[in-house]
């Protein structure tokens, strides 16, 4: 067929001749916008060239996104990483105004706009891109991402696929949870999530007990927090911990929550007299 013919060597000579196609950008639109056209896919690709540029981002991006597999995101050219950028930018937007649009604003009313949905091809793209970064074990890229456009799945994922990375990576995610998350219902979401995985790691010889005690600061568990003193202070090796973080609460944190511990522990004490009392008659 004449025009697929056309197409691709258009598509080939696109680089150097883009402002000579730009003269019949719009015949090449409507070839991506015929139904019944079997290269849909490729004119959108052209178009989507010649709109980049154009300088003209939005429409590239969204030709793109028409494109299919033809926007191929292991392309390290400067198209594929600008428009690349582009979809993030739109994707975190987009997911941070669904997330918030249920949210009463600082007036204690909900928003009465409506979010864009987000297209189903843009998800496919961000997923993808998400995939390129785990193979490329770009664990702090994904977090980063992942924090800002809401995807605690991906959070999770890359904490707990980066292997030797995973303690600094629970660091580093528990550090740009405070600094860029401005929202504190998802931001105790994160740190929910940070506490789940720390506390159901393997390797307790590696624990951040620091963090994991942070972490229960900003939900509001004293109760774990006993929890974790009690735990530390009997073992031979994280007694010294469990001293640090002590005197950590006393430094740092609020006196609520400092009585709370404390009243957590003294509810054992006659547990822990007891305890003695039978070591000493067994001794």
């Amino acid at each position: 067929m004449l025009q697929i013919h056309a197409l691709k060597n258009l598509n080939k000579m696109i680089d150097y001749a883009w402002h000579e196609i730009a003269d019949s950008l719009q015949r090449v639109e409507e070839l991506a916008e015929d139904q019944q056209f079997p290269e849909r896919a490729l004119a959108s690709s052209v178009a989507s060239k010649v709109y980049y540029y154009l300088e003209e981002y939005d429409e590239s991006l969204r030709l793109a996104l028409e494109s299919g597999d033809k926007f191929d995101l292991n392309d390290k050219s400067q198209y594929v990483e600008k428009l690349i950028n582009e979809c993030i930018d739109q994707y975190i937007k987009l997911k941070q105004e669904l997330m918030d649009k249920k949210l009463p604003g600082a007036d204690g009313q909900i928003p009465a706009a409506v979010p864009k949905e987000i297209d189903p091809k843009m998800e496919v793209v961000i997923d993808k891109m998400f995939k390129r970064c785990f193979n490329d074990n770009k664990y702090k890229h994904v977090i980063g991402i992942a924090l800002e456009s809401r995807r605690l799945d991906m959070v999770k994922a890359a904490i707990e696929q980066s292997g030797d990375q995973m303690e600094e990576n629970l660091g580093y995610t528990f550090n740009l949870a405070q600094q860029i998350v401005n929202k504190k219902e998802f931001r105790t979401e994160v740190l929910r999530l940070l506490l789940l995985i720390y506390q159901n790691r393997n390797d307790s010889g590696n624990f951040d007990y620091y963090k994991i005690a942070k972490c229960q600061f900003y939900l509001q568990k004293p109760e774990g927090t006993a929890s974790l003193l009690e735990k530390l202070v009997k073992s031979e090796e994280s007694y010294l911990d469990a001293y640090q973080i002590a005197f950590d609460i006393c430094d740092k944190e609020v006196q609520a929550f400092q009585s709370k511990v404390v009243e957590c522990l003294n509810a054992k004490l006659p547990q822990y007299q007891e305890e003695a009392e039978t070591l000493q008659r067994i001794q």
